[in-house]
């Protein structure tokens, strides 16, 4: 018989895109295998392009949705679970599902496999699901975020870049906004970078959906291109290698940036960027915390200055 395997990470959106690469080494591993991925409706544009994975998504708020979600894991026989996002929400649905194999981040009855060490959130979150696919003859080949690559996508990016007048400028990808939850994270200095950008004949592109189109405004209007809402998750995996660095607070789109072959200078103050750092970007990270060893952790960002930020990319790009 076929294995069924499913597959359930929910969010936030940085956490889904690095969940990307586990995916990718969860579907090689079960190569003749049905794989499904649980996950909730905004990030099925993640998963645009990808081959031979079912997406089934549901509401995440909500007993009934709950519920529901449960009672359809319960009737799809699956026979392989991973869950990736490790909430008490999906533990309990691991635990009741009736699937035999159940991977998981803890030492739990929702789980029959596990890490044998404990997790105390002191590695970065990746390496700690590499460990939880591991713990099941999972092997993680491929450590980037993984997006597939669509030439329509290109297409697209390059007739934009002509339709702009950047074809051929040296441009770099800025993203000031952040999550309404967490304004603390984001750095208030982004017109001065852009003007220092702009000195130089390089070109900001303000990158961001929704939530950023007035953001994205006002900083446009004082140097660059605005691109909110321009471009897909996956197209901006792509756009990505059409830059020669981005900079960009501790966002989704950070994460989704660090899958292309640039240097992503992600911006952190109140967060601990050891846990949450763009994957292969440790050497870009932007913090007092490493610039100075007499800054506190959880510093505020208006004492991350132009300057500071200016002058490490400029050592670290030499």
């Amino acid at each position: 018989m076929t294995n069924q395997v499913l597959i359930i990470k929910l969010g936030a959106l940085g956490d889904v895109v690095m969940a990307t690469a586990l995916i990718k080494g969860i579907m090689d591993k079960h190569k003749s295998s049905t794989c499904t991925l649980l996950t909730t409706d905004k990030y099925r544009e993640v998963f645009i392009n990808w081959d031979n994975l079912l997406i089934k998504t549901f509401p995440r708020h909500g007993l009934i949705h709950n519920a529901r979600t449960l009672n359809w894991i319960r009737q799809q026989k699956f026979t392989h679970l991973y869950d990736l996002q490790g909430s008490n929400r999906t533990r309990i649905m691991s635990r009741f599902s009736n699937i035999p194999v159940r991977v998981g981040n803890l030492q739990h009855p929702a789980y029959t496999h596990s890490p044998k060490e404990p997790w105390l959130g002191k590695i970065h979150i990746f390496s700690r699901m590499i460990e939880v696919c591991n713990s099941s003859g999972v092997d993680i080949q491929y450590k980037l975020p993984y997006f597939p690559q669509n030439i329509a996508e290109i297409k697209k990016i390059e007739d934009w870049l002509e339709k702009t007048m950047l074809t051929g400028r040296d441009i770099v990808l800025l993203h000031a906004g952040v999550s309404p939850k967490r304004p603390e994270k984001q750095w208030p200095y982004f017109p001065e970078l852009a003007t220092y950008l702009i000195k130089r004949n390089i070109v900001p592109v303000w990158i961001g959906g929704e939530p950023d189109r007035e953001l994205n405004l006002m900083l446009s209007s004082v140097a660059g291109i605005d691109a909110t809402g321009e471009f897909s998750a996956s197209e901006l995996s792509q756009l990505s290698n059409f830059a020669k660095f981005a900079v960009t607070n501790d966002s989704g789109p950070m994460h989704i940036l660090s899958s292309g072959n640039i240097p992503i200078f992600g911006i952190f103050g109140p967060s601990d960027w050891v846990r949450n750092h763009a994957l292969g970007q440790e050497k870009y990270v932007v913090t007092l915390n490493k610039l100075s060893n007499s800054a506190p952790k959880g510093t505020n960002l208006s004492e991350l200055t132009p300057s500071h930020v200016i002058k490490f990319i400029e050592k670290t790009l030499c």
